[in-house]
């Protein structure tokens, strides 16, 4: 049988036995194969053994003076749980060899006389059994432990995902918002949150060629705050900004009023202080009638800073002032 992989493959034994001529000859049957250390009795045994050395095999003679070997292997449980234990005896009792079992957790009996190549094949068997459980011990703690590492790189990986899964959302949230934004923006004047010029023009030419083919009236109402420009040199800018956006809000009126658009009217800022209100099926007297309210609104109205402003306003009707959204805006 090949011979154990320990201490360049000669397994470490102990043998104790308080007899020298024992003693002796043990070592000599088992030195070939095995490296052995001996102790003429417990004492001596059990200093080795707390000295911490490593053994694959403990042989021990039965009987000895202040401790027998069952005694002496059972504190080698404690200290050395993994070697395995040999009892040789002269007295095979069947109680010494219960208890032998019980206490000593003995793996092999021999009986003197023994045979040196039978004691030593079973030595180098335990030895073997041994290296064996120590590898597999070994392996049980290295795969023990790579779990334990693939577990952790799972939870990392779970973890890194789980956030890189949310920047991303977070990042597909903000992008979705900023295209929103940027729509908006397309269409929309930024600071007063009305059509803006180039958007209103579009609507315009639409409204136009609707009313021409269908023969419907439609009226434009074109405004600016009188003297703005005056307001924003006195005050500045900031008063005049909280100024057009007032406009604005005057301008789209109040969901329950009587000056309150509908969903087919369109009001722009057309550029600085200027605003446009365009009325489709709206004839030139109700466009009007719709300019005189918010130029009433406009005069009750207290701005920011209790400033109070006028507005001046402009009527013309398609087809009856003009034949074409230029002539209309004209």
């Amino acid at each position: 049988m090949p011979e154990p992989e320990e201490h360049g493959g000669r397994p470490r034994i102990l043998v104790v036995d308080d007899e020298p001529t024992s003693l002796e000859l043990l070592q000599r049957a088992l030195s070939r194969r095995c490296e052995v250390v001996t102790a003429p009795g417990p004492e001596p045994a059990l200093r080795i053994l707390q000295h911490g050395d490593e053994f694959a095999v403990l042989v021990c003679d039965y009987r000895m003076p202040a401790m027998n070997g069952i005694e002496l292997l059972a504190e080698a449980v404690k200290l050395l749980p993994d070697a395995k234990r040999i009892i040789i005896t002269a007295y095979a009792e069947v109680d010494s060899i219960i208890d032998a079992v019980n206490r000593g957790h003995v793996h092999s009996f021999f009986r003197k006389p023994w045979q040196s190549d039978e004691i030593e094949r079973t030595v180098l068997q335990l030895a073997r059994v041994h290296e064996l459980e120590a590898r597999n011990a070994q392996l049980i703690d290295d795969l023990g432990r790579a779990n334990e590492e693939l577990r952790a790189k799972e939870r990392l990986l779970a973890t890194t995902l789980d956030e890189r899964e949310r920047a991303l959302l977070a990042a597909t949230n903000e992008l979705e918002r900023k295209s929103r934004e940027l729509e908006v923006l397309a269409f929309r004047d930024g600071l007063t949150g009305l059509y803006n010029h180039r958007s209103f023009h579009e609507r315009m030419r639409e409204e136009t060629a609707r009313a021409r083919r269908y023969g419907k009236p439609l009226s434009l109402i074109f405004c600016d705050i009188d003297h703005f420009k005056q307001l924003n040199d006195q005050f500045g800018h900031p008063l005049g900004d909280e100024i057009l956006r007032r406009v604005a809000e005057l301008l789209r009126g109040s969901d329950d009023g009587p000056d309150r658009l509908r969903e087919s009217d369109i009001v722009a800022r057309y550029g600085g202080e200027e605003f446009v209100v365009l009325l489709p099926e709206t004839p030139k007297e109700g466009a009007k009638v719709k300019a005189e309210r918010l130029c009433a609104a406009v005069r009750s109205t207290a701005f920011p800073s209790g400033r109070r402003i006028t507005m001046s306003f402009g009527v013309a009707a398609f087809a009856e002032d003009a034949k074409n959204s230029e002539e209309l805006l004209a």
